[in-house]
């Protein structure tokens, strides 16, 4: 995923990676999500570890970019963290979305 720099730090990237991650754990059952981070970016990095992700390992001078080599970082998360660290309230209440209820057709107005 890619932020453009005007929009940095505005907490675009945590929330759109826990919709992800609510997606991919919630609607598809899959069990574990693994995150590749290049070392350089450090921001990246915190980010990736205040969401809950685990440090799974590193790939040494595997990218090459400004003259310089730099290794790839393995973050991973399991299911069962993602919910532990994000229960479903939180996922909107931390949000900067609101959520619009839909009236039920039944309903009075």
């Amino acid at each position: 995923m890619l932020i453009s720099r005007p929009y940095w730090r505005r907490g675009y990237a945590s929330d759109a990676i826990k919709i992800v991650a609510r997606y991919y754990f919630r609607e598809l059952g899959y069990q574990k999500l693994t995150a590749l981070v290049y070392s350089f970016n450090e921001r990246s990095l915190r980010m990736h570890e205040k969401l809950g992700f685990v440090f799974e390992g590193r790939l040494r001078r595997t990218v090459y970019t400004n003259g310089r080599h730099y290794d790839i970082i393995y973050f991973g998360m399991t299911r069962e963290e993602f919910d532990l660290l994000h229960p479903v309230a939180e996922l909107w209440e931390d949000s900067h979305y609101q959520v619009i209820r839909v009236r039920d057709a039944n309903q009075r107005m």
